[in-house]
């Protein structure tokens, strides 16, 4: 009351710039969570104390990667959440990380622990403000084995020619991928395949020749790739080889 009349006093800011910033952050923490990369976001406690790293923050593809729900690593530390972390010196690299402020990509770094299974992982480690790193890694493992398995087969096929490089090529296929039968065939006349090395059960088998009609190889080579999981008797009712081998996939 002023004057022996009553006033209204009005007052306004400007929070446009904040509620900006707050979508902004929004955003970011939306894509950070939906990434199919695993994201630690670790704090460096102690400089002086290389494995005093503690973990912020998680998005849900490290759930996805190494089964550990969020909540049982937040607010942790790094060697209580992965104790084998120290003999491989990454907790080491990653305080380096904080203190210096320089990145690091490190490529076929192997892990494991109780709770995680032995796997390879590709790691990007990168400075953040106030003392922290973040750390992002994919899971690598399947494209190392492939990488080791495509190695092995070209070491085991090098040395041989003619029949004999058929021979250990369909072989190294079968324990490589541990399958019961493969084959290496040629085209010839009338849409007729002709098999110049088979590895069934164990054993080679030579001098076979089927119909490509109605089987899986004609869906290989119209598509450049053919992969049946299950049911492949059912799919290909006119491939009677199938059944007599027993074939499931």
């Amino acid at each position: 009351i002023l004057g022996g009349k009553e006033h209204l006093l009005e007052t306004f800011i400007d929070i446009t710039a904040r509620k900006q910033t707050e979508a902004e952050l929004q955003r970011s923490a939306d894509v950070v969570n939906n990434i199919q990369v695993g994201l630690y976001i670790y704090h460096l406690e102690k400089p002086e104390e290389d494995d005093v790293l503690r973990i912020l923050g998680a998005n849900q593809a490290t759930v996805e990667l190494l089964g550990i729900p969020t909540e049982d690593v937040v607010g942790r530390t790094i060697d209580e959440c992965f104790p084998a972390i120290k003999e491989n010196g990454l907790a080491k690299i990653y305080a380096d990380v904080a203190r210096n402020g320089v990145g690091v990509n490190l490529e076929d770094v192997f892990y494991g622990d109780e709770r995680i299974a032995d796997s390879y992982f590709s790691i990007k480690a990168f400075p953040l403000p106030g003392s922290c790193v973040g750390v992002a890694f994919e899971d690598i493992t399947e494209r190392k084995k492939m990488d080791e398995a495509i190695n092995t087969i070209m070491k085991n096929t090098l040395t041989g020619t003619g029949q004999k490089f058929f021979d250990q090529l369909v072989k190294s296929i079968c324990d490589w991928s541990g399958t019961d039968c493969t084959l290496v065939g040629e085209f010839i006349e009338d849409n007729k395949v002709r098999v110049l090395s088979m590895y069934l059960d164990g054993k080679f088998k030579y001098g076979y020749t089927y119909d490509l009609e109605g089987t899986p190889c004609e869906n290989a080579v119209e598509h450049g790739f053919c992969a049946i999981i299950d049911d492949v008797q059912k799919r290909f009712p006119k491939d009677s080889d199938l059944v007599e081998m027993g074939a499931v996939s």
